[in-house]
């Protein structure tokens, strides 16, 4: 028999994932430092979504659902991807949409 009982939905936290594994590893950034890697994704395609990588050491938080160490996963796989947006940009300038995309996927986590 089906119970008539309301189905309680849990808040969303931003560091949840909803997104595929490679998106997850954007990681939850204060919002100025978001904001330094979207310019800085703009200038130089990847050089933003490396820098968040490496900025999981001093003031973000990983979102990687892992066994492994979160941020061990999350500095490679944006050091990873920078390098692929950087080296995309020729082919149709598909790196730079690429990291324009991530670095405002950034500052989206970064205001939740």
């Amino acid at each position: 028999m089906l119970s008539n009982k309301p189905v309680e939905e849990k808040p969303k936290s931003p560091l949840t994932n909803t997104d595929s594994w490679i998106r997850s590893a954007i990681p939850h950034l204060p919002l100025g430092v978001a904001v330094l890697c979207l310019l800085l994704n703009i200038i130089i395609p990847g050089s933003g979504t490396m820098l968040s990588g490496v900025a999981i050491l001093c003031c973000g938080r990983p979102r990687v659902n892992s066994k492994d160490d979160h941020v061990i996963v999350t500095i490679c796989v944006n050091v990873w991807v920078g390098f692929a947006q950087l080296f995309t940009i020729t082919f149709l300038l598909v790196g730079w949409f690429w990291s324009l995309a991530w670095g405002i996927r950034m500052i989206i986590l970064a205001g939740k």
